[in-house]
Parts: C-alpha cells; sequence; structure tokens
C-alpha cells in the first residue's frame, strides 16, 4: 500500500528503495511512500508537502529531492534514516527536478515563475536561474554541466551551465 492517489515512481541509484509519490490536497495527505526493493514492503511513508511531486535521489544514495507543487518548496529527505530534514522554498508550481552531479546541486524548475532554483545538498537556496514563464521539463545532459529547460507555451529551449548558474542561450524550435 502506498497511499492513496500514486503519481510518480523513482528507483533509487543503489536500487535500495523505490520512491513513490502520492498526491493529495491537504499537506498531511501527500507526500512519499518508500518500498524497500529486498522485501517488498514500505520501509517509510510521510508526508512532505501538498500537490504532485517529483522526486530525484543523490547518485552517491544519500539525498532525496521531492517537490510540493501546490506547497511551492522542496523538500530534503535524508535517505539513510528515512526522514525529511528540510524544506526550501522554490517558487510557484514547482513541477520539474533535475540534479547536477557536477555541482552536487538539485535544480527546481517553476512553471508559473519561470525560474530555475538552485539548491546544494544542505538545503540553501544558492540562486535562481530566469527562464520563461511555462516551462514544464528540465533534464541535465550527461556530466551534469549543462541543463536544458523546455518550454511548450513559447517552444523554447533554454540552455543553462550548472558550473555558473547562467543562463547561456535560448533556442526557438518547432511547435
Amino acid at each position: 500500500d502506498t497511499a492513496a492517489k500514486p503519481t510518480t515512481i523513482t528507483l533509487q541509484p543503489d536500487q535500495k528503495y523505490v520512491w513513490i509519490g502520492y498526491e493529495g490536497t491537504q499537506p498531511a495527505a501527500s507526500g512519499v511512500s518508500v518500498i524497500d526493493t529486498s522485501t517488498l514492503k514500505v520501509a517509510a511513508q510521510f508526508p512532505t508537502g501538498a500537490g504532485r511531486h517529483e522526486i530525484v535521489i543523490s547518485g552517491d544514495n544519500r539525498f532525496a529531492y521531492v517537490s510540493n507543487s501546490a506547497a511551492n518548496t522542496v523538500s530534503i529527505v535524508d535517505v539513510q534514516m528515512l526522514s525529511r530534514t528540510t524544506d526550501v522554498k522554490v517558487g510557484s508550481n514547482p513541477v520539474s527536478l533535475a540534479l547536477s552531479e557536477l555541482s552536487k546541486t538539485v535544480y527546481a524548475l517553476s512553471e508559473t515563475d519561470g525560474a530555475v532554483a538552485v539548491i546544494d545538498e544542505k538545503g540553501q537556496l544558492l540562486t535562481r536561474i530566469k527562464v520563461k514563464p511555462g516551462a514544464q521539463v528540465l533534464r541535465f545532459a550527461p556530466g551534469g554541466r549543462y541543463g536544458f529547460v523546455l518550454n511548450k507555451k513559447e517552444s523554447t529551449v533554454s540552455i543553462f551551465d550548472a558550473a555558473s548558474n547562467r543562463l547561456l542561450h535560448d533556442v526557438k524550435v518547432g511547435k
């Protein structure tokens, strides 16, 4: 049992846990279930914040990052303790998360604000990279240096450098 309305699934890099995001309109009814892959039992289940969730796990399996779209936050979870350590305000409606192993930072895309929040492992908001509102998808190229933000509304891809956290280009693409 993973709680009501499961919406996303992520396998941890070491494959110890599967993370399931479940969606609710109230903070207590929206969060993550963590399933131990060796026993197929729920190892932990806890609220993170209201709304839909995206989940990324650090390459060293130390931290899980969970976006909370209706709460406008990203929750940081200590994987070893299976407990939420902090919540970071990132902007309205964070819809996509990506991790750069190169810079050891997590990037949270706010569809409404048109900004990418940059968060370090300690939960500090380092900066925001401005992109246009309406962006919905954030991904990194292999190696984690260059990030790509897809904006269907504007028919653009914004490219930024994780080394400097600066926008490099906005490229117009077909509809």
